[in-house]
């Protein structure tokens, strides 16, 4: 390979583009609310991938609860309080 193809290599596209926080939130969000709306119509037939789409919304939720939770976390109290509030809301509404 000489010097004109290995630069042509080295500062081409990469395979996986660089996420952002915002994107990788936005991506989570995504994956789980299409897999909730995927299973929920069939619940009969897939149940446990419904269930399991569920856990995985509350864990979400849990974790975003955990992180506003926190004193250093930047985001204005308001909507600080009213995530956690969506995040008690997805635990009681998902709960056995």
């Amino acid at each position: 390979m000489n010097a004109l193809q290995m630069a042509r290599t080295a500062y081409s596209n990469t395979a996986a583009p660089i996420k952002t926080p915002r994107g990788t939130e936005y991506e989570a969000f995504a994956r789980i609310t299409h897999r909730l709306h995927e299973t929920s119509g069939n619940k009969k037939n897939s149940y446990a991938a419904y269930v399991k789409a569920l856990h995985d919304n509350r864990r979400l939720w849990t974790l975003l609860a955990s992180n506003v939770a926190e004193k250093e976390n930047k985001l204005p109290p308001n909507l600080r309080a009213q995530i956690f509030y969506l995040a008690q809301f997805t635990a009681k509404h998902t709960s056995c």
